[in-house]
């Protein structure tokens, strides 16, 4: 029995100043579509939508309200990737009840909606959340199952476009300091046959859409993901597929964001322009 999980809907990445963040992924080559907000929380977004998943940059709009763990993080780790939305092979109700069954303790079950600010006028996506329980599974930090009720709101075909070529989330990197009971805690989430253990690595795949990967600290350090001050576990970097990467890199070096490439073919863009976020463009 799993938690009947489909794909990684979206990460969600921790920013401090909204603003900044949006100039910041704009020069990465993103279109961005108009801010929401969650009309529950005191927390605010910009969600970059791609035909399959999507990227959300989470930012403090009401510091007095309650902003789901996002002013601890920020406060304790600063910008960057502070978990993940699954979307649910069936509905997030199957996924939290699975996930009481299989005795990972999940921390509620409700229904929320963000406020969408159109030029014409605001419009409300609704959606359920199955919260999981960080202490369970501490390397998926503040990680939920996300089931959209209303997902024509916010996919509208040109927001879907972007000067980067960038189509999908490819993969999310993690950093374990025991991939063994790692492995043990996932395989509750996902089944053991998802589960890959590689050297010094554990890769999670879902049925469709990117895969996770977890890296122990000296793996992380190898392949220059190691983040200085950040405390393990930790998730460091994502990987995003591209269509044109020769493209990727001349809206990287027009907008004067730096850049390196890997040895794979890929090339990479440091923390300090993604918000915290190494990001990997790989051609699809």
């Amino acid at each position: 029995m799993t938690l009947e999980l489909s794909h990684v809907d979206h990460p969600v990445i921790a920013v401090a100043d909204m603003e900044e963040a949006h100039e910041r992924y704009r020069r990465l080559g993103f279109t961005i579509p108009p801010r929401g907000s969650h009309l529950e929380w005191g927390t605010g977004n910009w969600c970059i939508m791609l035909p399959f998943d999507y990227l959300e940059l989470r930012g403090i709009t009401d510091a007095s309200r309650y902003t789901h763990n996002l002013d601890v993080f920020l406060k304790d780790r600063g910008e960057g990737l502070m978990g993940v939305a699954f979307a649910p092979a069936i509905t997030s109700e199957l996924s939290f009840s699975r996930a009481q069954e299989a005795g990972l303790e999940p921390t509620g079950l409700k229904s929320l909606t963000r406020r969408f600010e159109l030029p014409d006028g605001d419009k409300f996506p609704k959606f359920n959340i199955a919260y999981l329980n960080e202490a369970k599974i501490p390397e998926l930090l503040t990680t939920v199952v996300c089931q959209h009720l209303t997902p024509e709101i916010i996919r509208s075909p040109e927001w879907l476009v972007h000067p980067n070529t960038v189509t999908g989330v490819h993969s999310i990197t993690g950093v374990s300091a025991d991939l063994g009971k790692l492995r043990d805690s996932l395989k509750l989430l996902v089944g053991e046959a998802a589960l890959v253990s590689g050297e010094g690595s554990l890769r999670m795949s879902l049925p469709k859409g990117a895969f996770m990967e977890y890296l122990t600290p000296a793996e992380a350090e190898r392949r220059g993901l190691a983040q200085k001050g950040r405390s393990v576990p930790s998730m460091p970097a994502m990987t995003l597929n591209v269509a044109d990467i020769d493209r990727t890199r001349e809206v990287l070096r027009g907008n004067g964001v730096g850049f390196a490439p890997n040895p794979d073919g890929s090339i990479r863009v440091p923390p300090e322009f993604c918000c915290g976020v190494t990001i990997d463009f790989v051609a699809s």
